[in-house]
């Protein structure tokens, strides 16, 4: 599997390689594996297999599989931006992603479409992610990493994820949340 993998990534996988990738995940006869097919899939970087991909983003059975087509679709292919709805759900969490792996991929790509887009809704779910502290602290660390993102604070400027999500108070800059409100009151 990790040579067909490789090959993907060399853009030499051949048509029939494919095609079995592509049986393989559409009758699920190969679920060890299945992280690894998706991925392969990935790699050819075809839209014309994205509904494929699609039908895993919600994968209770294993969460990590959501994750890493969430990771192909929004990173590796760009296309975030056609899942506004499911990555403002994801943010807020779901019941099936217990370890909250598929969220945090969600609350990054959310901070990166509220700064390419300024759709408000995305910021407004960071700062009600970063403020319930029912919420896990690795979980807050990251909605307010993303949050500072999107009122200008650089990244290389924040304490580690770390100590973010150790000592998340403790690190939390005021004027970091008084411009996110600032920014939800502005008009578009």
């Amino acid at each position: 599997m990790s040579e067909m993998l490789a090959k993907a990534e060399r853009g030499k996988i051949s048509e029939a390689e494919l095609k079995e990738v592509i049986y393989r995940i559409e009758n699920l006869t190969d679920k060890p594996n299945l992280e690894v097919l998706l991925a392969i899939l990935g790699e050819t970087r075809k839209f014309e297999y994205k509904k494929i991909l699609e039908k895993f983003l919600v994968y209770p059975e294993e969460p990590m599989i959501s994750r890493s087509v969430a990771i192909i679709l929004f990173q590796d292919w760009g296309i975030a931006d056609q899942y506004s709805p499911y990555i403002k759900e994801m943010m807020k969490g779901a019941s099936w992603d217990q370890d909250e792996q598929v969220r945090l991929i969600a609350l990054r790509v959310g901070g990166q479409l509220f700064r390419d887009t300024k759709d408000k809704e995305f910021l407004k779910i960071l700062i009600d992610v970063f403020e319930n502290k029912v919420v896990d602290m690795i979980t807050r660390g990251c909605a307010y990493a993303e949050i500072a993102e999107c009122t200008g604070v650089l990244p290389q400027d924040l304490p580690g994820v770390g100590a973010l999500s150790h000592h998340l108070e403790k690190w939390v800059d005021e004027n970091v949340l008084a411009r996110a409100y600032q920014l939800l009151k502005e008009k578009k």
